[in-house]
């Protein structure tokens, strides 16, 4: 051993070996890593880095039973038909919410909508979609434009009325209502003789509703009754599950992976790597977690993280320079340098960004929405789209109605905002905003200096409204490209001032940006509308986060 570095003898290996290890500062210990020495072959492989496509990919979220637009309408076809759509936007991965059998979707009005997320069955697609074969043609069309397309995995617990969970009630309360979709049937007893009754994970007493040993819940949602990765049976089943769904499609999105053990992950990654070295895992862990890079997850949520500022920016709460400390959070958290996290500003559970600022009275909520984006693209992280944001949902969509409207005692997370899962509007274009989309993500593809392996820099420049704009630079390295981005949340232009060094045309727009000021040999300020991409030969400012 010599400081980082080790030497093993080729001679003391006989097969191929695993060697783990992980960093230590004196302090704390850092993310384990896995490096696998082959002897024959006389090489050294890191096992748990993602796969080199990710590393600029674009995400497209799709909920996706309103992507047709109207309510009982998204079929396989219907997305098989806007996968040419979605090319064009530039999309590299479309993750679609569950697309299994589930109670949600069978209900006319199911709290929060028909999302998908209880199954009740894991080797099969929803009748209301289409067919297996239907889906596999979908996969197939996107891979014929270079889009992968990535799975919602919801193994920490499934739907109430799985077959599984079934046949460990013996007896239902008679006096239960079975069409109130607030509750499901009481519980009067269990059948404990079942094979199933241990594949779920049980409290020692019952609940208001179910005799003891009741089932614990997800969120104590008593249509999700959860799993019990306790037991070896129905950790076998996950995981055929898991080699089923892995041979057709290209990647998971894990959903409530903090509620599944880490052994299972690295199981599962193990398993998908073998039928495919290119497949990926993101994980749901809120909030994130270093621990879920240790050979197991390739990207991770930052939900508490980047989204939270983004939303709290759109409001005027607070300024944009924090998201650079967000980003330098994460590595002061642990996440080791080759993993990946998410840059998203919308998802299906939480409120759309362009709401939030509306709510919080921010003038040019539209604008704002735009500005938020063009941060998720340029710094560093896998950028994220929330379906829909591209054509102004907020504005344009047809928004979704809650479960309980004249219940004041229940709640439905689509009273929060009935746009964040919203129909989406398919009859109307905003063509300025679309065409801003579109041409943030072209350039986020052919710059050198986006995507995840290019450092971050604060930048010395002079603002007249600092709250407002956000600077910083993206560096591919020494000798390589540089550039000065500058983001404005504000609703007019921002004038900020540069070394005089960076060159004044505008890579997004192809405009000169100068503005004509007192003459300075130091200085040179640029008129900002939304965004800007200038080229620079050499940065002055700090590394985020510094780089030993």
């Amino acid at each position: 051993m010599s400081d980082t570095k080790a030497q093993i003898p080729l001679s003391a290996l006989n097969a191929p070996t695993s060697v783990y290890a992980c960093p230590f500062d004196g302090q704390c210990v850092g993310v384990r890593d896995h490096v696998l020495l082959n002897p024959e072959t006389k090489t050294v492989s890191l096992p748990n880095r993602p796969p080199d496509w990710l590393d600029n990919a674009v995400i497209y979220e799709i909920f996706t039973r309103s992507f047709a637009g109207t309510p009982g309408q998204t079929t396989f076809e219907t997305l098989d038909n806007r996968v040419s759509y979605l090319s064009s936007l530039g999309i590299d991965v479309i993750w679609l919410t569950p697309i299994v059998p589930a109670w949600s979707p069978t209900v006319e009005r199911a709290p929060g909508g028909p999302h998908g997320y209880s199954a009740t069955d894991y080797f099969s697609v929803a009748d209301d979609l289409g067919t297996l074969a239907e889906f596999e043609a979908f996969v197939e069309r996107c891979h014929d434009h270079d889009i992968r397309v990535c799975f919602d995995l919801v193994i920490n617990h499934c739907g109430w009325p799985h077959t599984f969970f079934q046949d460990t009630i013996a007896e239902l309360d008679a006096d239960s209502n079975p069409d109130d979709i607030s509750t499901f049937p009481s519980i009067a007893s269990w059948n404990t003789d079942s094979k199933y009754f241990d594949w779920f994970d049980r409290q020692q007493g019952g609940n208001e509703y179910d005799v003891a040993p009741a089932q614990t819940s997800f969120f104590d949602v008593r249509y999700q009754p959860n799993l019990n990765f306790g037991n070896v049976a129905l950790r076998e089943h996950i995981l055929a599950v898991i080699e089923f769904w892995a041979q057709r499609v290209d990647g998971f999105r894990c959903d409530i992976a903090w509620g599944v053990p880490h052994s299972f992950w690295v199981e599962v990654r193990e398993r998908v790597r073998a039928q495919n070295p290119e497949f990926f895992l993101l994980d749901e862990a809120i909030p994130r977690k270093a621990s879920f890079a240790a050979s197991e997850f390739d990207c991770h949520f930052d939900t508490a993280g980047f989204m939270q500022s983004v939303h709290a920016i759109a409001q005027g709460k607070r300024s944009p320079t924090d998201l650079l400390t967000d980003i330098a959070a994460r590595r002061n958290d642990g996440f080791p340098q080759h993993t990946h996290l998410l840059n998203a500003t919308e998802n299906h559970d939480e409120p759309r960004l362009t709401y939030q600022a509306m709510l919080g009275q921010r003038p040019a909520a539209e604008k704002v929405q735009r500005a938020a984006m063009a941060a998720a693209v340029m710094l560093p992280g896998i950028p994220m789209i929330y379906y829909g944001q591209e054509r102004l949902i907020t504005k344009h969509g047809r928004r979704r109605e809650p479960a309980y409207p004249d219940d004041p005692t229940q709640s439905d997370d689509i009273e929060s905002d009935p746009y964040k899962r919203a129909f989406i509007n398919w009859s109307t274009l905003p063509t300025e905003h679309f065409a801003f989309y579109q041409r943030l993500i072209a350039l986020y593809h052919d710059s050198p200096v986006f995507g995840v392996k290019s450092k971050l820099t604060r930048v010395a420049h002079r603002s007249e409204t600092p709250t407002d704009v956000l600077v910083f630079a993206r560096n591919a390295g020494m000798n390589e490209p540089k550039r000065v981005i500058i983001i404005n949340f504000a609703e007019e232009s921002r004038h900020v001032d540069l070394r005089a060094v960076v060159d004044t045309t505008d890579q997004f727009t192809d405009n000169d940006i100068s503005v004509d000021t007192t003459p300075s040999e130091d200085i040179v300020t640029v008129d900002v509308e939304t965004v800007a991409v200038l080229k620079t030969p050499s940065l002055l400012g700090q590394d985020v986060p510094p780089q030993s």
